[in-house]
């Protein structure tokens, strides 16, 4: 193991501790028939793991009105807030690359008990990227209504 990974491995550590809140992902089959709702998947375990979540507010400007000719833009007055979820989770909780997290498979945050937070959404990946070291990094899509 290289230095760099040997470093990586103990930051990502050092996150969890400091910033991490707890979660539970629940794995989904993948769709096999698009009329079909996904299941449970019972090949991978439901597990509970510590993440970095991140649920911002963002502002994007829409374009209002229409276009007279080429030259005319539209107007951007109408601001629409919305938000962004991410999640990053350490690698080490998965050992198994066949078992990490899926697109689609659900994640619920966890109050310090264990029980589910009613302050946060049920979410489903919407990705799984690699940062090329030790973490993962997940956009994630609400799915209650938005409030």
């Amino acid at each position: 193991m290289s230095i760099f990974k040997h470093l990586d491995a103990i930051s990502s550590r050092v996150l969890d501790v400091t910033n991490s809140q707890r979660c539970r992902i629940l794995p989904r089959t993948e769709n096999s028939n698009p009329n079909t709702r996904r299941g449970l998947d019972t090949a991978r375990e439901v597990i509970e793991v510590d993440c970095i979540f991140e649920y911002n507010s963002i502002e994007f400007g829409m374009e209002l009105g229409v276009r007279k000719s080429y030259r005319e833009a539209n107007d951007l007055r109408n601001v629409s807030v919305g938000r962004t979820a991410l999640v990053s989770i350490d690698r080490r909780y998965f050992p198994d690359q066949n078992k990490e997290p899926r697109q689609g498979d659900l994640l619920y945050m966890l109050k310090d008990d264990g029980n589910l937070d009613p302050n946060y959404p049920p979410f489903e990946l919407m990705d799984n990227q690699r940062d090329g070291q030790a973490r993962f990094e997940s956009r994630l899509i609400q799915k209650d209504s938005q409030t």
